[in-house]
This record gives structure tokens, C-alpha cells and sequence, in this order.
């Protein structure tokens, strides 16, 4: 019971960051639903792990990659979807209790507390950078230059297709997934993908 009530908050929480960041309304469930998954994982990760920097930065990643598929999927950017997928996930308890140590001249647990809180958005932080990283797998015998995409018309993503490696499909399923997202970036455009 205490889980659900923790999955609804984290999807109201959500919910709640994307009115006031102004997400349209077809798209304000997907966004609240970001939350939702963050959390959930985070949950999950909790029966497997009980170090928290761990936890976090495996929702991170998760949440990385929901963003990125929605974004392809409703054709809008992907900070839409992370932002507000990663409200939950922003470890203000922990610097509630940094700060609470701090002005209680406790500095020993304002370290402690501090070191952790910093270490949990250091974790948030790179797992939202993870999934974008692109590790390239180049075969034996094949030239890292053709791989690399400096011939003329070919993607980064060709050689390797044509190779037989899965794994160079799997490190840039986000990355390269190819659905034209029209914006302008002048500014005037940009509500209408919100």
C-alpha cells in the first residue's frame, strides 16, 4: 500500500511540474506517466539494491530513454518528458537533512548528508547522459574512419548495420532513430509542441 501511494504522489508530482511548465494537454498523461516510471523503478530497484545512488541512476537512465522514445513517438522535444519525468527523482529529503544539520551545527552529518546528496545528483545526472552515449563497435579488419560516418552519405549507423553487430544497434537505439521533429528555432514556434 505504501508503494501505490508513493507511485500516485510521484505521478501528481509529475503531473503538477508539467501545468506549471505549460505542456499541452494531449500530452500532459505521457509527461505525469514519466514520473510514475521513475519512481517505479527506483521502487524496484529497492528489492535488489539498497544503495541509493545506484537506484537513482538506473531510474535515470530509464527515464532517459522514455523521454527520447516519446519525443520520437508524439514529435515534440524531449525535455518535455524528462523534466518532469525526473521530478521525483530530485533528492530533496537529502538536502533537507544537509541543510537541518548545518544549522544545527551537527557538521558531521551536514558532511555525510551533503556527500550523498551531491552523489544522488551526480547519479541523476549521468544517467540521463548515459543513454546518449554512443559506444562505437568497430570490426576486425574494417576502417574506423568508414565507421565513424566520414564517407559522404553514409550514417554512423550503416556500417555497423551492415556488419552483423546488434550491439552498435542497441547503444544507438535512441540515438539514431530517425522521425523529423519540425520546430523552428526562432522562438515563435515552440508552444505548439508543448
Amino acid at each position: 500500500m505504501e508503494n501505490a501511494i508513493q507511485l500516485i504522489t510521484a505521478f501528481l508530482g509529475s503531473l503538477g511540474f508539467a501545468m506549471l511548465f505549460h505542456v499541452r494537454r494531449e500530452k500532459l498523461l505521457l509527461a505525469s506517466l514519466g514520473g510514475l516510471l521513475s519512481w517505479g523503478v527506483y521502487l524496484l530497484m529497492g528489492l535488489a539494491l539498497s544503495d541509493d545512488v545506484v537506484r537513482y541512476f538506473v531510474a535515470s537512465v530509464v527515464v532517459a530513454i522514455y523521454a527520447e522514445t516519446m519525443a520520437r513517438v508524439v514529435k515534440c522535444p524531449a525535455t518535455v518528458f524528462l523534466v518532469t519525468a525526473a521530478v521525483p527523482l530530485i533528492p530533496g529529503g537529502s538536502l533537507y537533512r544537509t541543510m537541518s544539520a548545518f544549522m544545527d551545527g551537527n557538521f558531521t552529518a551536514c558532511s555525510h548528508y551533503g556527500l550523498t546528496t551531491m552523489l544522488l545528483a551526480a547519479a541523476i545526472a549521468v544517467g540521463m547522459l548515459f543513454p546518449h552515449v554512443r559506444i562505437p563497435a568497430i570490426p576486425p579488419g574494417q576502417d574506423h574512419r568508414r565507421l565513424s560516418g566520414e564517407q559522404k552519405n553514409v550514417t554512423p549507423l550503416q556500417p555497423a548495420r551492415a556488419a552483423g553487430f546488434p550491439a552498435a544497434l542497441v547503444f544507438d537505439f535512441v540515438r539514431f532513430i530517425h522521425v523529423p521533429v519540425d520546430f523552428d528555432l526562432t522562438g515563435s514556434g515552440w508552444s505548439e509542441y508543448y
